[in-house]
């Protein structure tokens, strides 16, 4: 019963970013290489697959999710690729592997898809990067994975983690946002609309409500209602 209340009185997550080392696997990948970091085998490499399978779970719930990590970058997408892991590469909105502060690495992601601070949730291991992101962004919330007994049991049970609708249009979310990333980078090459549109072959339909949509219709007059008081949707786009 309290899940279900704050299910309806929380506001979902857009966006998860996460680090690596400690926190999509166990160990660190710069040290230990590819083939010594922990995954699928038992005790703590078989936690992380869980967390990995979880995580392709709420994507496919319409949850986004990154990266932001001090990594090499060739060798993060091989771990992915020679480990068989849960997650893949395309899997990743907006990735950022470098090894700039990882504040600076959110702030890009957080401008290329265009949200706010408080839709995101950020998951790392090490106190100091979590510290100095909180800094940097107040209203983020975060996840300390470094207790590895307890990251999976978080992960499952947070109530910005739960869902109890899920819209195809949620299922979606990945598409959309990638995107509007292409729009974004397409907007500093193109100067016309019109060009822009067309190097993303997108078109515009507008439907009636119906019972088919009325679900996803009310969506987007809740997101909407707070700039137009009053007003009655009658299309649904």
């Amino acid at each position: 019963v309290k899940k279900i209340i704050l299910s309806h009185s929380t506001k979902p997550f857009k966006l998860i970013i996460l680090d690596c080392d400690n926190t999509l696997w166990g160990g660190t990948i710069g040290e230990d290489g590819i083939t010594s970091i922990k995954y699928s085998e038992d005790e703590d490499g078989k936690v992380f697959e869980d967390v990995q399978r979880h995580l392709k779970y709420l994507k496919k719930q319409g949850f986004l999710i990154s990266i932001s990590s001090k990594n090499n970058e060739k060798d993060v997408w091989g771990a992915f690729q020679n480990r068989k892991m849960e997650l893949k590469k395309n899997d990743f909105l907006c990735p950022k592997i470098n090894w700039f502060e990882k504040y600076t690495n959110i702030q890009k992601i957080l401008r290329e898809l265009s949200l706010k601070e408080d839709d995101v949730l950020f998951i790392d291991d090490n106190k100091l990067e979590i510290d100095k992101v909180k800094k940097k962004f107040p209203k983020i919330s975060v996840l300390n994975s470094e207790d590895i007994s307890e990251y999976l049991e978080k992960l499952q049970g947070h109530p910005r983690l739960q869902k109890l609708r899920v819209l195809e249009e949620d299922k979606k979310k990945y598409y959309q946002y990638n995107l509007r990333n292409k729009y974004e980078n397409l907007k500093t090459k193109l100067n016309s609309l019109d060009d822009i549109y067309y190097e993303l072959k997108q078109k515009i339909k507008i439907l009636d409500i119906n019972d088919s949509n009325v679900n996803r219709a009310e969506q987007l007059f809740n997101k909407t209602n707070q700039y137009h008081s009053g007003y009655q949707p009658q299309l649904f786009i």
